[in-house]
């Protein structure tokens, strides 16, 4: 794991966090009977979809500005436009 960019490591730890964090916050919601649990379990599936996606997209935004200096020094481009 250690031969991944570092700005690439930084990026899956914070989706997992803002995953697990959505995930933990929606089981919050204890259903009283089967049949609510089956009525719910369709709406929380795709709110925990979306609670990943999310994640993923926070942490993608962290993750681009070490992205772009990561990828200027592997293609061996100067500091600046000048």
């Amino acid at each position: 794991m250690s031969t991944l960019p570092v700005w690439f490591r930084r990026f899956l730890l914070d989706a997992v966090q803002g995953a697990i964090t959505g995930i933990v916050l929606l089981n919050i919601v204890i259903p009283g009977s089967l049949e609510e649990a089956q009525s719910q379990a369709l709406i929380l599936g795709a709110a925990m979809i979306r609670v990943v996606i999310g994640a993923v997209a926070a942490a993608g935004t962290q993750a681009i500005p070490a992205f772009l200096a990561w990828l200027s020094a592997k293609l061996n481009l100067p500091d600046s436009d000048t």
